[in-house]
């Protein structure tokens, strides 16, 4: 459930917070970054660096995410190296998949250290 780049999350944000309409003011928000936090960004964006990374991952999205969608899980996924697995949990938002799926959350993340971590 991490944001494929900082632009797209600050939207989402904005958006859940305040409507669709807000959208727009997003780029008002983003562009603050390097004077507030002293970071540019085009460094916030993961979606540019999975790629790099040759660790295996396993990716867990809530498909009734806001924060971070859908789209943009599957888009990051994509953008990532092998290997890599992609889980999307139908009924959960953002960061409750462990207590929408517990049994099934427990079972997938211990089954990929298992495989993966050998």
């Amino acid at each position: 459930m991490v944001y494929a780049d900082i632009d797209r999350a600050t939207a989402n944000r904005v958006e859940r917070y305040f409507g669709a309409w807000a959208r727009g003011l997003a780029p008002l928000l983003t562009m603050q970054l390097p004077l507030r936090a002293g970071i540019d960004a085009v460094a916030l964006r993961p979606i540019d660096r999975v790629g790099a990374i040759k660790a295996p991952k396993l990716f867990i999205a809530g498909a009734k995410d806001r924060h971070t969608k859908l789209i943009e899980s599957q888009e990051l996924f994509a953008a990532a190296s092998e290997p890599k697995e992609l889980w999307v949990v139908e009924e959960a938002a953002h960061g409750d998949v462990h207590q929408v799926a517990k049994e099934e959350y427990e079972r997938r993340v211990l089954d990929f250290f298992e495989k993966r971590l050998k």
